[in-house]
């Protein structure tokens, strides 16, 4: 039996798509990470989004492709400012700066805040060497950095502090005295010369000694932030006396439940 709408040359006559292979999932694919991702610029990051998925369809192994290949506009924009930016301060062309010079780059060159900056650098894949540099060059191929400072620059991301004044603040559940005994355990235990300082290696190993699962962000940090000596030598007493790891750490419980919305 016909319909009127059945017999309307707007649907009698109208021709029939069909949908192209594996449209279905690629559209929710695609609207899934749109919506993980929140993209500022939807049509500079979807380029690079269908940019990726092509190599891939194509058996294309992306371990070999230069990192830039899959970078938006935007990424890629930054990424040349903030190797301009690193090569002046690298004046000997060594490709490794301090820990405060790579911070100070972006905290001046590109306006981030502290904790921004902390949060960029505390990545685990970037590690600090015993002399207490970082390798620059190898910073801006760690995947997502670059959209992790896009990010922070366009929507002004700023974390929440934490009451570390609070005598009854928690660090993973454990107090502030307790903390500081096993901290002083920990590093009493690692300097076995009774210097009253560590090697950057030695701090980072005693820091993973430590009973109260720090994560890896959290030793990063606490390594980043890290007095040193002339020497590149941390003085872990001025470390617990200062209670210097109290903020960095609350700071680390901060990033992690940031990471988890990422």
């Amino acid at each position: 039996m016909s319909t009127f709408r059945s017999e309307t040359r707007a649907t009698k006559y109208q021709q029939k798509f069909k949908l192209p292979p594996n449209f279905p999932e690629t559209l929710r694919e695609y609207t899934r990470e749109v919506l993980r991702n929140q993209p500022t610029d939807i049509y500079d990051w979807s380029s690079a989004y269908f940019k990726e998925k092509a190599l891939i369809e194509d058996g294309v192994d992306l371990g070999n492709v230069r990192e830039e290949v899959l970078l938006s506009d935007s990424e890629r924009e930054l990424g040349l400012r903030l190797e301009d930016a690193f090569g002046e301060r690298d004046t000997e062309n060594t490709g490794e700066l301090f820990v405060q010079l790579c911070k100070a780059v972006l905290l001046e060159s590109l306006g981030l805040t502290e904790a921004q900056a902390l949060y960029i650098l505390s990545n685990p894949d970037i590690q600090v060497t015993p002399q207490g540099t970082i390798n620059h060059k190898d910073l801006l191929l760690i995947p997502d950095l670059l959209h992790q400072i896009v990010y922070f620059q366009t929507t002004g991301h700023e974390f929440t502090s934490l009451p570390v004044s609070d005598p009854n603040f928690l660090i993973h559940g454990t107090s502030r005295e307790e903390t500081s005994h096993l901290f002083t355990t920990a590093f009493k235990a690692a300097d076995t010369s009774s210097h009253g300082t560590l090697t950057i290696p030695q701090y980072r190993s005693a820091l993973g000694s430590v009973p109260i699962q720090l994560t890896c962000r959290d030793i990063s940090l606490l390594v980043l932030e890290a007095p040193l000596t002339g020497d590149s030598v941390v003085p872990w007493k001025e470390v617990i006396d200062s209670e210097l790891y109290l903020p960095l750490l609350a700071l680390g419980q901060v990033f992690s439940q940031f990471g988890e919305q990422e």
